[in-house]
């Protein structure tokens, strides 16, 4: 009777142990492989060495384009991964809906941390790409005659970046020791209003993105670029700085002009 006993609890045993072999092969045989992902990843074909978290082997990513949500009669869009995500920018471009986010995810609509475009169409979220790593800042966009120009800053130098309307990367430049505050598209030119050494300059930005610039210049502490309006050839620049706001305008032929300042009053709203 003994014996029976043993051999029933060793057959128990080994009974457990194939049950638990055979799930462990049937999980291994459903989970999504990240060969099998790679083509949905966001960012998966530019190498990025000093990305600062790598993903998980079992990451889980997002396949494009997916369609919006429907909550309480309402469709609801997103983007994001499963860390901190934060809207930086939004822009109409190339007739689409662009979002700059900053994330630090690596999952599901990103696969590293960075600073990336989602390109909504409609209530469709067609993809995400990377414009550059979490060590840099988003500075300003504009569309121009040739594509998207976007400007990031870095600890050593600001990046130019034109984007043509598949938002593929075509152009870039590198400007060394200058912070762009500010991008206008003229009829006939693309403007960067660039600060450094509490001097405002302007440079002209032509389609291949070489710079060109001149001696003028708004000489102010602590400057801000609130907001910039286009009115004919001139190029009105609303500003805060240390001692208050200013008007000011910008020609290519008499440069900058004050027109309005105040003392102790900050910019809060420009309505045209």
């Amino acid at each position: 009777m003994q014996k029976q006993k043993t051999i029933a609890k060793w057959l128990a045993v080994i009974l457990l142990v194939t049950i638990a072999i055979a799930c462990y092969i049937a999980l291994d045989a459903i989970m999504p492989k990240e060969s099998d992902n790679i083509q949905n990843i966001a960012g998966a074909d530019n190498e990025n060495p000093t990305q600062t978290t790598a993903p998980s082997p079992s990451a889980i990513y997002s396949t494009f384009p997916r369609k919006c949500e429907s909550v309480n009669n309402l469709k609801v869009a997103h983007v994001g991964g499963e860390q901190e995500d934060a809207v930086i920018d939004t822009i109409y471009c190339f007739e689409k809906n662009l979002i700059i986010f900053k994330s630090s995810s690596t999952q599901y609509d990103v696969r590293e941390c960075g600073i990336y475009i989602a390109v909504f169409d409609c209530n469709t979220l067609e993809k995400t790409i990377k414009i550059c790593d979490v060590f840099n800042e988003y500075l300003c966009s504009v569309q121009t005659k040739k594509g998207l120009l976007i400007a990031v800053k870095n600890s050593q130098n600001t990046n130019l970046f034109l984007f043509d309307e598949n938002l593929n990367v075509v152009c870039e430049n590198t400007l060394s020791d200058q912070t762009i505050l500010s991008l206008c598209q003229t009829q006939h030119e693309t403007t960067a209003f660039v600060y450094s050494e509490n001097k405002l300059r302007a440079i002209s930005i032509d389609n291949s993105l070489n710079v060109t610039g001149n001696n003028f210049v708004l000489k102010k502490e602590n400057l801000s670029i609130f907001k910039t309006i286009i009115l004919q050839d001139k190029i009105l620049l609303f500003c805060n700085a240390n001692d208050g706001l200013l008007l000011a305008n910008y020609s290519h032929n008499n440069g900058f002009t004050v027109c309005f300042c105040d003392d102790k009053t900050t910019i809060v709203q420009v309505m045209p």
